[in-house]
């Protein structure tokens, strides 16, 4: 898909030389991105390192098959404020959750889950997308923001409980 994402640019640019020239002026306004990327794929393949195995087993040495689901879901919520893409949060802490879970003996799915409350309380604590639909609403971010703490306090109880104690 990349491979053909970059055919389909450079028809549309008609030209090698127009092509860089319209990367080096879009490379101005994305830069962010482009470096974050590059820092999701470093942390990813650390986990395949010593590193990463290491990291996995102090995780699963900290944890139980009662504090796995709400480790994991901490760990999730900390790293969703940094990584707003699932994929990515998946990509840095997949390894380690899998990891764990087969150490204590919980599932990977039971990892998951919880890493997707962890996931969503990014998307909650550090909502990119309400400062947007409040301004085109013409409301006081200030107003929502109140509400989605206590949405996501609310979300991370439920949450965690249940990928604890339900199987």
């Amino acid at each position: 898909m990349v491979t053909v994402l970059l055919l389909l640019a450079l028809l549309m640019q008609r030209s090698f030389g127009a092509f860089s020239r319209a990367m080096a002026r879009a490379v101005v306004s994305c830069w962010p991105v482009i470096v974050l990327y590059q820092l999701y794929g470093g942390v990813a393949g650390m986990q395949f390192t010593r590193v990463g195995r290491w990291f996995a087993q102090v995780f699963a040495d900290l944890a139980t098959p009662l504090t796995f689901p709400l480790l994991t879901a901490v760990g999730a919520s900390i790293i969703a404020i940094f990584v707003p893409s699932s994929g990515g949060q998946w990509i840095i802490q997949g390894f380690v959750t899998v990891t764990s879970a087969n150490a204590l003996g919980a599932t990977p799915q039971q990892g998951l889950l919880a890493l997707g409350v962890g996931d969503q309380m990014g998307n909650l604590l550090a909502p990119f997308w309400v400062v947007v639909a409040a301004g085109i609403a013409r409301i006081d971010f200030r107003e929502i923001f109140g509400h989605l703490v206590v949405f996501a306090a609310l979300w991370f109880v439920v949450g965690v409980s249940i990928f604890t104690f339900v199987q």
